[in-house]
C-alpha cells in the first residue's frame, strides 16, 4: 500500500485507486476507452495467424489472446504495447485488475 501511496503522491492524486479501472479519473487513462469490464484499454495487441496468414491489431486491457477474424483459431499476441503514459505506468502496474 506504501508503494501505492508512493506513485499517488508523484502524481498529486489525493485519492488512491484501489484497482486499475480507478485509473479511469485520470484524463489520459480515460481517454484510452475501456473493456467491457470497464478497465482501461491498456494495450495494444498484435496478432498473426498461421493457419490463415491473418494479421490484425486490437487494444484490450491486457494482453489477451483473441480468436482470429477470418478463420477463428485462438491466436496469442506476438508483441504487446502498453499505451498507458509512462508517468502512469507505475502505478497501473502495481494496482490489481
Amino acid at each position: 500500500m506504501n508503494l501505492i501511496k508512493d506513485e499517488c503522491r508523484k502524481l498529486g492524486l489525493i485519492t488512491l485507486p484501489a484497482t486499475r479501472a480507478d485509473l479511469l479519473s485520470i484524463p489520459e487513462i480515460n481517454n484510452l476507452g475501456t473493456d467491457s469490464s470497464g478497465l482501461p484499454l491498456a494495450y495494444s495487441n498484435s496478432y498473426h495467424c498461421q493457419e490463415c496468414d491473418q494479421s490484425w491489431v486490437d487494444t484490450w486491457s491486457c494482453a489477451a489472446d483473441d480468436d482470429c477474424p477470418e478463420c477463428g483459431s485462438a491466436i496469442s499476441p506476438e508483441a504487446s504495447e502498453l499505451l498507458i503514459p509512462e508517468t502512469i505506468q507505475t502505478l497501473f502496474e502495481i494496482l490489481p485488475e
